[in-house]
Order: structure tokens, then C-alpha cells, then sequence
């Protein structure tokens, strides 16, 4: 069985070809932006050097994080039209079970894997996988480094070859296994992280040493009595993710439209959720720690003006708010006027400018709001 593997979640994207089970070409490039340029040259290397066309694959598979949605929106994208070209399936894995899957058989078997994403602002996002699992025992859990209790047995950590902060006494209580950082030598060993091989920036991860924390309990998705009416909770997205794929195509331009596997991986991001009002619009966002962002706000061009993509927006604020989040975040284009006054008018706040965000060079504005 042939399998392309995908990832472009952390600091870096890479690519690889899988033949059952292994690994026989990769390709990888550390990188904090340019994902949707440096992939497809990726691609096109590792199916020459396997020596395999696209048509010749049994599956496409993609990381869907956690993980910076830019990079994540790239290689779903990138995926979802190679699986649709191939006619094959495109199957969604985990940073925490892309990483777990690069500890040795032999280690996973009789330890404890603890993997970890050091979000950048003094938080981890954990993941743990009982002795022999394949998929963690609960949703990911963020926690701040000073706030982690001690591992009080021996533990598994897959951790990154070019974080040398780890200290001794935890290396001492951990069986750490280095992950070589991506793009080394342009090739391997650091490959697509969905192939078993890490290339993800993880920092800091002997803080998994001291760490005791049991799955995330889940919370359920339910409307809000402020939700504006017939706009309803996205339970299975699978089920309708032709129908969100039809209302997305229709409120953005061609070259920026999900299809319906790409939205049915959105949904497997960790704390991804979403509300919709049938034949008009849906918002999805998500919630990492005690922050939410909003993924996308489609609303057809027939429905705009008529309160449908503030309903939408009301139910996601609320929605974040029960789920611990204390501000939204989202990224709006810099001319998309009537975006900004219906983000503007909801409370939000310019709190940043990424440049040159979009393909066509344009900035992306960053807006903020409080959820308290």
C-alpha cells in the first residue's frame, strides 16, 4: 500500500511516500511561513524518488494539528486535491499521534507516551497515549510549564534534536527519543511527522517528566439560547460536510474554497467546533488553551446583511467562552470592508497585521476580543 504523508502543523512542512508501513522517500524544510509554496515541490520529489504517480496511491494523509492554522490550511488544501485527483481517501492524524508513532514499538509497548507542542507562550499542549496505543486517551490538554505536577513513573517523550534544554535529572527518568530537526541536509532523517518521523519545533519536552494529567473531558456542542434562530451546532460534520463544502464554494473565491474532506478534517482539529444556518452560512473555529480563533465565516452572498454571519458569531463567542476561552482571535484581509465592520461591530479589535499573508501578497489583519 502506497501512502502520502503530509505535515505542515509547527516549524517546518515536509513530505513523504510510505510503502506498507515504510518509509521510502522524504522530504523536509524547517520554516515558520511559505508552507503552500515550499509543499508541492515537496511532493513532486518524493513521488519521483519512490518512483510512483499519484495515481498510483492508496491514500493521502495530512496532519490537522494542533498546530499553526496557516501552516495547517496549506497542506489540507494540498491534500484534499491530490486525494480528489487520486480518488482515494484522505485520512487526518494528529501532531500528538504523529509524533507518538516516531517512538520505537518497543518503547510504546511497555511505557507510557507522553508527546508535547510548545505553543510558544509559556504552555504546553499534551497528549497521552497508554502503553501499546495508537490514538491518546482523551483530547489534548494545554497546561503552563510551572503549573505541570511530577511523573511519577518512567515515561516515553519524543522530543526534538535541536532543543538542547531538557535537563539532566529529566533524561535521567525518561527514555527521550530525538527527533531530528526538519530540513537537515534538505532530506532526512527528519521526514513527515504522519510518516513517523517528527519534524515538529517540540520544545522543552522533559516537561512531560512531571506530568500527570488525565484526558481532556469532552464537552458537548450545543446551541445557545443567544444563537440567532434555525442556527444549529455542527455534531457530525462528517454527515454534512458536502453541504459546508457547497455553502463555501459559494461565499469564496475558487482558489480559496474547502472541499468536503477538507472540512471533515478541520472538525478532527483538536477543540474545533462550529454552528451553521442551513443553505446560508456556518462559522468553524477552535479553542487552544484559553484562546479561541476563528477558522472560517462563510456566508453565502444572498444572506449577507440579514444578521446571519453575527448569529453565527454570537453562537461561536459563546460556544468558546463555555469552553474556556477568554478572547477570540481571527485574521481578516486587509480590503474585505465588509468583513471588518461586522468584526468591528461585534467588539473586535485590530490586535496585530500579518504581511504579505495571502497568496496574492495582501496583509491579513489580526482582530481580538474579549470573552469575559
Amino acid at each position: 500500500m502506497l501512502i502520502l504523508a503530509l505535515d505542515a502543523a509547527l516549524a517546518g512542512c515536509s513530505a513523504a511516500v510510505l510503502a506498507d508501513g515504510a518509509v521510502c522517500a522524504r522530504r523536509a524544510m524547517a520554516t515558520d511561513r511559505g508552507h503552500a509554496a515550499a509543499l508541492p515541490p515537496m511532493v513532486e520529489a518524493v513521488l519521483a524518488e519512490a518512483r510512483v504517480r499519484a495515481t498510483d496511491l492508496a491514500a493521502v494523509a495530512a496532519v490537522v494539528g494542533p498546530g499553526g492554522f496557516t501552516g495547517l490550511r496549506a497542506a489540507l488544501a494540498l491534500a484534499e486535491g491530490l486525494a480528489l485527483g487520486a480518488g482515494v481517501p484522505l485520512i487526518g492524524v494528529t501532531t500528538g499521534e504523529a509524533l507518538a508513532a516516531a517512538v520505537p514499538a518497543s518503547v510504546r509497548a511497555r511505557r507510557v507516551v507522553w508527546t508535547v507542542i510548545d505553543n510558544r507562550r509559556g504552555q504546553f499542549v499534551l497528549e497521552r497515549f497508554a502503553p501499546g496505543a495508537a490514538v491518546p486517551e482523551g483530547d489534548p490538554v494545554v497546561h503552563a510549564e510551572a503549573a505541570l505536577p511530577r511523573e511519577t513513573r518512567a515515561v516515553a517523550v519524543a522530543e526534538h534534536d535541536g532543543d538542547r534544554a531538557a535537563p539532566r535529572r529529566a533524561r535521567r527518568r525518561c527514555a527521550v527519543v530525538r527527533q531530528p530537526p526538519a530540513g537537515r541536509g534538505g532530506r532526512g532523517p527528519g521526514g513527515c511527522a504522519a510518516a513517523g518521523r517528527g519534524n515538529p519545533a517540540t520544545r522543552r519536552a522533559s516537561a512531560l517528566c512531571r506530568a500527570t494529567l488525565g484526558p481532556a473531558a469532552g464537552r458537548a456542542m450545543t446551541p445557545d439560547a443567544a444563537a440567532a434562530p434555525d442556527i444549529h451546532a455542527i455534531v457530525h460534520a462528517a454527515a454534512i460536510a458536502p453541504a459546508l463544502a457547497a455553502l463555501h464554494a459559494l461565499a469564496f473565491p475558487a482558489s480559496q474554497t474547502w472541499g468536503p474532506d477538507a472540512i471533515g478534517l478541520m472538525f478532527r482539529m483538536p477543540g474545533a467546533f462550529g454552528f451553521w444556518r442551513p443553505a446560508e452560512g456556518f462559522v468553524l473555529a477552535r479553542v487552544a488553551a484559553d484562546e479561541s480563533e476563528i477558522l472560517t465565516l462563510a456566508v453565502v452572498p444572498a444572506a449577507r446583511r440579514h444578521g446571519v454571519g453575527a448569529g453565527l458569531m454570537a453562537a461561536a463567542m459563546v460556544q468558546a467562552g463555555a469552553r474556556g476561552a477568554a478572547a477570540m482571535v481571527l485574521e481578516v484581509a486587509e480590503s474585505n470592508a465588509p468583513a471588518l465592520a461586522l468584526y468591528h461591530g461585534l467588539g473586535f479589535a485590530m490586535a496585530g497585521r500579518r504581511r504579505r499573508y495571502y497568496e496574492t501578497g495582501e496583509d491579513a489583519l489580526v482582530l481580538r476580543r474579549g470573552l469575559g
